[in-house]
């Protein structure tokens, strides 16, 4: 790279960024990452679906706001982010804390013991009902209905049986079914001549609560829906709430006597199984009731038609607390904490490099972890990522010193290029780390973080920079490695020690891979936590760009 001392000399100029400065650019870039990244998973599921969801998810924190009152258990619900094509099942401790996501589905409803949990997917064949453990292991379906949708799974109290609704076709009438936990003797408890759905069953097995407008569908009725009662076996019929606006979702309490219940203008009731002492309960816009399993306290579902979250109260309507922060959650389920859920998680070495990171002139051990539960093996890395709750850097200085930081840019890591490598991007003799984020498949981007004494914190490339190529914000590059598009980054040294930082951004104007390539070249200087752009490469057409499989070109390790 020639002249490199002197590009430094005219592009820095007077550049200083101050430390205030450099805060307030990182407060600014996290939404945009995450807005960023929203919109990459959108992209990344329109090329493929189901494991590349998996591999390729938008961040979401390990912990959420801390309630006041002493919730215990567990709590599983669905969450889906603003432009993502798949809901997830999501699991974590009763007050909000300890989040890990289990897999692709929507409407999941935990077993008593809270081992097994049911929920509804969608796949090519139709929507259905599928069952796996609550750390999100033997995922298996147990109902298939090509013909539109199998919805609203519940556990009979031994977990032998699931009790769901069917529907046939679009505004159709649903019925009611029950099938086997390992997906046999599917039976129907209703007819065709009634839209029954939602359906609950009583802890004592006994009784099936369900949701009805009365003969035909809701929109032929004309009626608000009730709640109704059945035996388990679909006898002895008879309507229990009558309600004006309608009643939704009902929750049996853990006793058995009283069931929880939304109406249609976002009300929440507790009403006795007998029909008397109807309540209103909780915050205007509550829906979806869920008992703790102690009875006293009872999370739901609140927010507006694009964004909903889970929240928590005392039974006296008291203590209303949130539980779940950043995307949209619905359907929460509460349940016990298995044996399971208790065991100590586990921890897998997705990467190693050296470097020395706080520059006295020894190697510094740095790595990349993922937290998988104790169950997972960290030899598979299908199951660590399919399980993955949540990753860390932890780096082991020559002086005995460890730093352990939970690693949130990303979730999970390393899924395309594999790059985790020390850089000395500034030749100061203090290494800076850079990461593949992901999201793998047909793009995948770097990440450059600097490494103190107590905490890891991204580079960023500091404004104007070089838009559309580079922009202001946090040090994230490349994006492309099919055969149109090409963007390596490059570190490189000039003879005099001089350093330099340049991303490629080359374009197939046709399809051979011969050329001609459109290319594009932005070159960068690190000084103090900033890359600023010093130069950038005038656009050229040339019959041959040289593609290197290396993402990262690091010729500064």
């Amino acid at each position: 790279m020639p002249e490199l001392r002197d590009l430094l000399r005219q592009g820095l100029g007077d550049v200083r960024p101050d430390v205030d400065a450099y805060e307030r650019t990182l407060e600014r870039i996290r939404a945009r990452r995450r807005n960023r990244r929203l919109g990459a998973t959108g992209t990344a599921l329109a090329l493929a679906v189901g494991a590349l969801a998996l591999v390729w998810t938008a961040f979401r924190p390990t912990s959420g706001p801390t309630p006041a009152t002493a919730s215990t258990g567990l709590i599983v619900f669905a969450s889906q982010a603003p432009m993502d094509m798949t809901p997830f099942i999501e699991v974590m401790d009763a007050n909000g804390s300890h989040v890990r996501r289990l897999g692709p589905g929507d409407e999941p409803a935990l077993s008593a013991d809270s081992a097994k949990v049911a929920f509804v997917r969608t796949t090519e064949a139709g929507t259905g009902i599928w069952v796996m453990g609550v750390d999100g292991s033997g995922q298996r379906q147990i109902t298939s209905n090509p013909e539109w949708m199998d919805e609203s799974p519940s556990w009979s109290p031994d977990a032998t049986e699931i009790v769901f609704a069917r529907g046939t076709a679009p505004g159709s009438p649903r019925r009611i079914y029950t099938v086997k936990a390992e997906g046999t003797g599917l039976e129907p408890l209703t007819d065709r001549d009634w839209d029954r759905f939602e359906p609950a069953w009583s802890p004592d097995g006994s009784h099936i609560a369900f949701v009805t407008a009365g003969p035909g569908t809701i929109e032929a009725n004309g009626q608000p829906p009730q709640i109704w009662v059945m035996n388990a076996d679909g006898s002895r019929q008879r309507q229990l709430t009558s309600v004006s606006a309608g009643a939704w979702t009902p929750a049996w309490s853990p006793d058995g006597s009283q069931i929880a219940f939304n109406d249609g203008g976002g009300a929440m009731y507790v009403i006795d199984v007998d029909g008397s002492g109807l309540r209103k309960l909780g915050p205007p816009g509550s829906f979806e009731p869920t008992w703790s399993p102690d009875g006293s306290q009872i999370a739901f579902t609140s927010g507006s038609d694009d964004h909903h979250r889970i929240l928590s109260m005392n039974l006296d309507g008291e203590d209303v607390d949130p539980l779940t922060e950043g995307p949209s959650a619905t359907s929460p389920a509460w349940g016990v904490v298995p044996a399971l859920a208790s065991r100590s998680p586990t921890g897998c070495v997705q990467a190693t490099t050296t470097g020395d990171f706080d520059g006295d002139g020894s190697a510094d051990v740095a790595k990349i972890i993922a937290v998988v539960p104790a169950d997972v093996s960290c030899g598979r890395n299908g199951d660590v990522y399919a399980h993955l709750e949540s990753q860390r850097i932890e780096v082991t200085f020559q002086t005995g010193q460890t730093l352990q930081q939970s690693f949130t840019e990303c979730q999970p890591c390393l899924t395309g290029t594999d790059v985790f490598e020390a850089t000395d991007l500034d030749g100061d003799g203090r290494d800076e780390l850079a990461v593949d984020i992901g999201p793998g498949a047909a793009t995948d981007y770097m990440e450059f973080f600097r490494v103190g004494s107590d905490e890891i914190h991204p580079l960023v490339i500091a404004d104007p920079a070089d838009p559309p190529y580079v922009k202001p914000g946090p040090a994230i590059l490349g994006g492309g490695f099919d055969s149109g598009l090409w963007s390596p980054i490059e570190c490189g040294v000039d003879a005099d020690g001089t350093r330099a930082l340049v991303s490629v951004h080359a374009e197939n104007m046709t399809g051979p891979l011969t050329g001609p390539w459109k290319v594009h070249r932005t070159t960068m200087f690190l000084q103090g936590n900033y890359l600023v752009v010093v130069a950038v490469a005038e656009d050229q057409t040339k019959g041959f760009f040289s593609r290197r499989s290396e993402a990262f070109q690091n010729a500064c390790a």
